[in-house]
């Protein structure tokens, strides 16, 4: 009889333990696409400007430089893999602040895999160091920071090819 009861009491106490982390869904980290696009200005392409897009609800971002022709592809932790799905608030810099954006010695693939509050840090850091240079574009500061810019883009799975055009 005091075996049954045993067996009861454990059953009792497994069984919803098995039950709830049987029915547990995994958690799913979000997915990387690639991005790659053009960034113009006033409808001209924008050289050495750095293109962030901001993952909405998630510490993420990642980032590119516009080559001559104002065209860049999108890093996060490997070069040239994207960003993450869903809804990113984009940010611009360019003209002096997009030149020098980068620290000293960091690929844009170091730059895009660190948090955002250190990513800035080091931007803010390298911009006081350095001399702008006056003939470089400058772009609206509204472009330049999270909290102003208007700037929104949703990357989906597979291939993503924006252009990004700004205006005054």
């Amino acid at each position: 009889m005091r075996s049954i009861y045993g067996a009861l009491l454990i059953a009792g106490i497994l069984l919803p333990l098995t039950i709830s982390t049987g029915c547990s869904k995994p958690v799913e980290l979000p997915t990387i696409a690639k991005v790659k696009g053009k960034l113009l200005y006033q409808g001209e392409p924008v050289p050495n400007a750095i293109v962030t897009f901001m993952a909405v609800g998630l510490p993420k971002h990642s980032a590119g430089r516009t080559n001559e022709s104002g065209e860049f592809q999108l890093t996060t932790d490997k070069q040239d893999d994207g960003a993450f799905v869903g809804t990113n608030k984009v940010t611009v810099v360019a003209g002096a602040a997009g030149a020098m954006a980068l620290p000293d010695g960091m690929s844009a693939e170091e730059f895009a895999s660190l948090p955002p509050e250190e990513a800035m840090r080091r931007t803010m850091e390298a911009q006081k160091t350095k001399k702008p240079d006056k003939d470089l574009l400058r772009l609206p500061e509204v472009y330049g920071k999270a909290e102003t810019t208007t700037l929104e883009f949703t990357v989906v799975y597979g291939e993503n090819d924006f252009t990004i055009e700004l205006n005054d």
